[in-house]
């Protein structure tokens, strides 16, 4: 490969192709085509973790409001407006920062 660059390089005639026949040039296609294959599975894994835990991120901010909300009703059952109304505003304020 590094024959082929330089002669590129210099304008120079390319070197002999080798012999893809051989055991040697076989064992390297196979070794690129398996590293290949490797590096594709694991972009597959990776972007299914990617967007997992994007889902999880949803359900998570899903769930805090829900918590605030609940926790907020429970302060105004318990006749305690004013501490509803704090958390309200904190929910408020984590979801929009």
């Amino acid at each position: 490969m590094n024959q082929t660059e330089k002669s590129l390089d210099r304008a120079e005639a390319l070197p002999p192709l080798p012999d893809v026949d051989s055991g040697k040039v076989k064992g390297w296609i196979q070794l690129v085509q398996r590293l290949e294959e490797r590096f594709r599975r694991s972009e597959e894994k990776k972007l299914a973790l990617e967007a997992n835990v994007i889902a999880q991120e949803a359900q998570l901010g899903q769930l805090l409001s829900h918590l605030h909300a609940n926790i907020a009703s429970l302060y105004d059952n318990l006749g305690q407006s004013q501490k509803a109304e704090e958390v309200r505003r904190r929910a408020e304020a984590l979801h929009v920062s």
